[in-house]
C-alpha cells in the first residue's frame, strides 16, 4: 500500500480527497421533487452524426428516459454533425428553450 500512496505523490491524494468531499456534499433530497413534464416534449441534441457511438447510446437510453422521467415527456434526440461537436453545441447555447427541455 505504501508503495501505491508514493507512486501517486502528494498531488494525487490531494485530488482524491477534493473529489471525495465532492461527493459527499451532493445534497441527498430528490433533484426532480416538483418537476413535471407532462405534455412536453425533451429534445437531446447530439452533436455527431447518426449511426455513431454517441447517437447509439443516446437513442438506447431514450425508452427508459421517456418511461421514468416525471410525466412520461415525449424525448427526440436531434444531431448536429460538425467542426468535433462545436456546431452541435452552439446550436443548443443559441437555439435550446431555457425551460429544461
Amino acid at each position: 500500500m505504501f508503495e501505491t500512496i508514493t507512486r501517486l505523490g502528494v498531488t494525487g491524494i490531494a485530488a482524491a480527497a477534493v473529489l471525495a468531499l465532492g461527493i459527499a456534499a451532493v445534497p441527498t433530497a430528490d433533484a426532480g421533487a416538483g418537476v413535471d413534464f407532462s405534455g412536453k416534449r425533451i429534445r437531446i441534441i447530439v452533436p455527431f452524426n447518426e449511426g455513431g457511438g454517441t447517437d447509439s447510446l443516446t437513442r438506447s437510453l431514450v425508452p427508459f428516459m421517456g418511461k421514468y422521467l416525471p410525466g412520461n415527456p415525449k424525448i427526440l434526440v436531434i444531431n448536429k454533425p460538425g467542426a468535433g461537436g462545436i456546431v452541435g453545441g452552439n446550436y443548443f447555447e443559441s437555439k435550446a428553450k431555457k425551460d429544461r427541455t
